[in-house]
């Protein structure tokens, strides 16, 4: 499989719209079926969430637009949040991911595969690279490594089955309607500790 990655030309707003393909005619040469959800060890799909939500707390692309849509309803943040924990980060911490982004700052967010439960918690580490300059491929990153941050989470493994209005979920309408699949499942963070 090959990927051509989104390209973001953050002096001129040049886009390059990313494509997929599959060049294998052999079978084992292509991804395998996907494995359904009954099969899935929990903790891997709990673990992959908390990652995906670390991420989604973090990560900045040069552009103001992206930051407003991901403080609005709808936003993955604000499904995999709790609305305290949505309304907190919207109050504290997008600011200044609007304010890199103004910048035109690149911020890839790099989660370890170590996840530790504490009690309540889930304590994972992380590192932020920020990329200050636009379009240098020689650039080096700022790099804040050995970040910890402690996540309280409501989990069942499953998707949902009502929306919060009490109408029945409709995962295949969702992900039709360009969802992420990360807000599909039971997942809630209701308490964020940064250390």
């Amino acid at each position: 499989m090959h990927l051509s990655a989104r390209a973001f030309d953050a002096s001129r707003d040049f886009e390059v719209a990313a494509v997929i393909f599959q060049n294998a005619d052999l079978s084992e040469d292509r991804m395998p079926k996907p494995i359904p959800l009954a099969d899935m060890n929990p903790d891997i799909v709990r673990n992959t969430l908390i990652k995906k939500f670390v991420y989604e707390y973090f990560y900045v692309v040069p552009d103001i637009q992206n930051v407003e849509a991901r403080r609005g309803a709808g936003s993955v943040l604000s499904r995999m949040a709790s609305a305290a924990i949505f309304k907190d980060w919207v109050e504290n911490v997008s600011p200044d991911i609007s304010t890199l982004a103004g910048n035109k700052v690149l911020r890839r967010v790099r989660v370890h595969d170590d996840i530790n439960q504490s009690g309540d918690y889930f304590y994972l580490t992380y590192d932020l690279l920020e990329f200050n300059q636009p379009n240098n491929l020689l650039a080096k990153p700022k790099i804040t490594s050995n970040q910890t941050i402690g996540l309280k989470i409501n989990f069942e493994n499953g998707i949902w089955e009502s929306y919060s209005n009490g109408n029945a979920f409709n995962a295949r309408k969702e992900l039709e309607n360009g969802a992420d699949p990360a807000t599909m499942f039971r997942f809630k963070v209701s308490e964020v500790v940064l250390r």
